[in-house]
């Protein structure tokens, strides 16, 4: 499937941007029970009406309509009262951030109608905590048939200007899958606030916020069609050089080598000896290569930088030896270039290295960053790294970080990893 020049990102509110789940359905349950005390319906089956338009709910659970205006004005009143238990969920406000400084017009697409019910984050249909990042949303009360109809995503094209294949529409529910598909656009599941059971057909599953980072820079990659073509001629001539019996076909094959290596030289900073010694390194079936990093924080919430004899900092970390696990290979990374010992506390991400990292390699590499926990130890210069300093996000050095291992979107996931008692491992 072609990827697509996507200019627009566009939210759904509740359960994309905001946890506003316990508010929801502990609301609905008060106002089911008052109206209905014989009801079997408890705040967890309640749940699979989360990110469904109220109205919607209320005849799925098939309360007759001559009551839907009453009922739906006492569940609002509920859902305010527990303003308290809503929030944003972890890291989004960092990748709407990110998103805004990397060019694209962010949108807002909800259910939620203009007329003020409410303040703060329940209340308002851009509440202030998000403001700066939207400057345009479409409600409920701005179009005749709101989701799961298209007719808010058309609306959005006509205030924009926008096309459908400029456009990323993010969501929760089935109704923003609709909505999205009638209106040609595509859709990426936020699976953090997703609560219904069936299995619906996206062209993304966001497991973590960060992941839309991902999927709107590989769009990037992929247009440079050279790049990715020139790997795959490489993996095709390694394969056969391993396999192939026939002399005439191992020429063909080293040709074939020789071309990708011909194409990469013109594109990268490397010359074609080089690039063409390093294709030649690995025989057989091509595997991406592993490079480990090491993300540790002081008591003050502050990352560590190792400063290599370059001048540039990077997370300390390497290329993952053969005899050695993932875990392993960070431990004795840490300990030859920050003289730490650590031990391993969890996953942070998996990143695939050329969404994030540069210059481009002729090879693929998967980067994993691990969080580790200090035991002991204390920094001494080495042959690798002159110094080691902490670093708040506000103060990392960005000009001076070395950014074929580590780049500043890497160190901002690390950041909200070690924020986040819950975090989901990022996998690329």
């Amino acid at each position: 499937m072609a990827s697509r020049a996507y200019k627009h990102i566009i939210f759904d509110l509740d359960g994309t941007i905001f946890d506003t789940h316990e508010a929801n359905m502990h609301g609905l349950y008060v106002v089911l029970k008052e109206f209905y005390p014989e009801t079997q319906e408890t705040v967890e089956s309640l749940g699979r009406f989360f990110g469904i338009p109220g109205k919607q709910t209320l005849l799925s659970l098939e309360i007759p309509e001559s009551m839907h205006e009453k009922m739906y004005s006492r569940w609002l009143e509920e859902v305010y009262k527990r303003e308290h238990t809503a929030s944003v969920y972890d890291g989004m406000l960092s990748v709407l951030r990110r998103l805004k400084e990397m060019g694209f017009r962010l949108g807002i697409v909800t259910s939620r109608v203009k007329k003020k019910n409410g303040q703060g984050i329940l209340g308002d249909y851009m509440p202030p905590v998000i403001k700066e990042f939207f400057d345009i949303a479409v409600c409920a009360d701005d179009v005749a048939r709101p989701k799961p109809y298209p007719d808010s995503l058309w609306h959005y094209m006509e205030l924009t200007g926008a096309r459908p294949d400029e456009i990323l529409f993010i969501g929760d529910a089935y109704t923003d899958l609709m909505c999205a598909n009638d209106a040609g656009v595509d859709f990426g599941l936020a699976l953090w606030g997703y609560c219904q059971k069936e299995r619906l057909r996206c062209r993304y599953y966001f497991s973590n916020p960060f992941e839309i980072l991902s999927a709107v820079k590989r769009y990037t990659i992929e247009q440079d069609r050279w790049f990715t073509l020139s790997l795959e001629l490489d993996q095709i001539a390694s394969a056969g050089l391993a396999y192939s019996k026939d002399v005439y076909d191992k020429e063909r094959y080293e040709r074939l080598r020789e071309i990708a290596a011909e194409i990469l030289a013109c594109h990268t900073d490397d010359d074609f000896n080089s690039i063409n010694e390093k294709l030649s390194f690995d025989i057989g079936y091509r595997t991406p290569k592993i490079d480990t990093r090491a993300a540790i924080f002081n008591e003050k919430g502050e990352i560590l930088l190792v400063e290599e004899n370059t001048g540039l900092f990077s997370l300390p970390g390497g290329w993952c030896e053969g005899s050695l696990s993932v875990a392993q290979n960070t431990v004795k990374e840490v300990l030859e270039e920050a003289g730490l010992n650590v031990y391993v506390s969890r996953l942070i991400a998996i990143f695939d290295r050329k969404l994030h990292n540069k210059p481009d390699l002729a090879c693929g590499v998967m980067k994993i960053f691990l969080q580790c926990e200090m035991v002991s130890g204390k920094f001494e210069p080495n042959i690798e790294t002159k110094s080691a300093r902490y670093f708040s996000l506000e103060n990392l050095p960005v000009d001076r970080l070395r950014t074929g291992t580590t780049s500043y979107d890497q160190l901002l996931v690390c950041f909200e990893a070690y924020k986040s008692k819950n975090w989901i491992a990022l996998v690329e």
